[in-house]
């Protein structure tokens, strides 16, 4: 099995861990970035004056908000012109960013946090004082998250996932690749929320999110898991997960066919043993250089 099918099966086990938020009706007007479960259609259009003498041609009717879309400001603007004030739509997810809090930390979390709200979420920061406190952070956060981000501390590679793994029971690599970052996920609490714990370091971070963060928080609207080529039905996360250690991972800069000044956007590229590979384009500050 090729890198593009294992990291396809690796999201696609991972999505099925969690389900769809159920979804709330709210206003359009604070809908935006939320999913439309269903077909959302306008009034119905103003029946012509009946003309015996010819025959009427009906226009296809399509929907505002096609099911599966997620509810951009020119759907709220149609929507509204269409008289429609209130629809049903999946909400975003609560994404909860937990990190030790020093310089560093303060750094990597709110990256994280910044990088879950562009893929959707509806993320906050939280800080632990120490790693002592970690395990009491983690259970108070519970009860207001979908998903639960954990970042290790600079310089403390393990005490995050040591500290997960202490309070569920349950804590496991999802892969052991030397060259991949080491990623734990659980499954926490009666509100089964899931989380992960993801390396210290920002490259590695940004690969994590890519390949585990991603396909839960896409799955958590509602929407498939982000490779298209996703279609394994599979919920063993270990099996995966376990075939992703024979795969080597490096960092290199995009090529910029267009040119321009700033520096090039990171790529991950996951290369197996048959010489096949997978780039994954990583999220990256304007002022990041690769």
């Amino acid at each position: 099995m090729g890198v593009k099918e294992v990291v396809a099966e690796l999201r696609a086990a991972l999505a099925a861990q969690v389900a769809p938020l159920d979804p709330l009706e709210m206003a359009v007007t604070a809908a935006l970035g939320c999913v439309s479960p269903d077909d959302v259609f306008g009034p119905p259009p103003a029946s012509p004056d009946a003309d015996a003498d010819s025959t009427a041609v009906i226009a296809p009717i399509r929907p505002i908000v096609p099911a599966g879309s997620v509810v951009t400001a020119w759907h709220q603007q149609a929507l509204l012109d269409a008289g429609i004030v209130r629809l049903s739509v999946i909400p975003r997810p609560r994404v909860v960013v937990i990190g030790i809090d020093s310089p560093a930390g303060r750094a990597r979390t709110m990256a994280l946090t910044s990088t879950a709200t562009l893929a959707g979420a509806l993320a906050l920061t939280v800080s632990a004082a120490s790693s002592a406190d970690l395990a009491e952070v983690i259970e108070d956060q519970l009860g207001r998250s979908d998903l639960l981000l954990v970042c290790e501390a600079t310089g403390a590679p393990g005490a995050a996932a040591s500290v997960l793994s202490q309070q569920v029971g349950q804590s496991a690599p999802l892969w052991d690749a030397l060259s991949l970052p080491a990623v734990n996920f659980a499954v926490l609490g009666p509100q089964s929320v899931p989380a992960l714990v993801m390396p210290a370091d920002p490259a590695g971070q940004l690969l994590a999110f890519a390949l585990a963060a991603l396909p839960l928080i896409a799955r958590l609207q509602g929407l498939p898991p982000t490779s298209s080529e996703s279609a394994h039905d599979t919920a063993d996360v270990a099996a995966a997960g376990s075939l992703m250690a024979s795969f080597s991972a490096r960092l290199l800069a995009r090529d910029d066919s267009a040119g321009g000044d700033g520096p090039a956007p990171l790529l991950a590229e996951l290369t197996d043993a048959y010489g096949g590979s997978l780039r994954i384009p990583l999220p990256s500050p304007p002022s990041a250089g690769a």
